[in-house]
């Protein structure tokens, strides 16, 4: 049973003559594709369909298998981070010529640098070192995003 593309007709939308000729040349070479693959199958036993797909199978079965172990063989605990870096035409942005410009009030910047602290405190003791852990794994680039604002904040 030979497959065919549907066509579309009485397209209402306006396309450019260059995108037109692309595809139909494009559909051209898909139903030469479509003929051809559709008479080399029919030319085909049943015994020879079924040793292909078992074949196909097989192969592809085998490539899904080993990458579905080598992601869960490697367990590397260590999670590396790398330095975030700031154009300088986005610091540019935040400064006027006369004075600095605030980005956050003094307030908030006290509680970022108490709640730095509190993680550094969490980090160093044997207990909350599994807290500071889960922190950092379900926040990532939190400790990045608060040294950031610290740098920000110094350098205004």
């Amino acid at each position: 049973m030979p497959f065919k593309f549907k066509t579309l007709k009485n397209r209402t939308h306006q396309s450019s003559g260059l995108v037109n000729a692309i595809k139909s040349r494009i559909s051209i070479h898909l139903r030469t594709l479509s003929k051809t693959l559709s008479r080399q199958a029919e030319k085909m036993s049943v015994n020879t369909k079924k040793v292909i797909l078992v074949i196909f199978c097989f192969v592809f079965g085998t490539a899904s298998l080993l990458i579905t172990f080598l992601a869960f063989e490697t367990k590397s605990s260590v999670i590396y981070i790398e330095r975030i870096s700031v154009p300088s035409s986005v610091l540019d942005g935040l400064r006027t010529p006369d004075r600095a410009i605030s980005v956050f009030p003094d307030q908030q910047i006290a509680r970022i640098v108490r709640f730095r602290k509190q993680l550094d405190s969490l980090n160093k003791s044997k207990t909350g070192k599994r807290t500071y852990d889960s922190i950092v794994k379900l926040h990532p680039g939190l400790i990045d995003s608060l040294t950031l604002v610290e740098e920000l904040y110094i350098n205004k």
